[in-house]
């Protein structure tokens, strides 16, 4: 995992693949990677994307904004919704 970029991982306490999320963020921190990783309760698998006028959903760009990686969901997604 060495070499990859800053990352930040978001998941919600309901997402079947929380678990992997947990453990991809060990790994990326073990080799040195500046990480974050945003758990929103209640939320499923890409809960937070699906739609953005709920309270999880603004607190997720808001965070992605603010982090300090070079990731920013906004300027993912700003143009175009998320995709299920």
């Amino acid at each position: 995992m060495r070499g990859f970029p800053p990352t930040m991982l978001l998941s919600g306490t309901r997402d079947l693949l929380l678990s992997n999320t947990v453990r991809v963020y060990r790994k990326l921190r073990q080799a040195g990677v500046e990480a974050v990783l945003e758990v929103f309760e209640g939320q499923a698998h890409g809960g937070w994307c699906r739609d953005a006028s709920v309270p999880e959903s603004k607190e997720a760009f808001t965070r992605s904004r603010a982090s300090s990686t070079s990731i920013s969901a906004s300027d993912l997604w700003e143009d175009r919704p998320c995709e299920t």
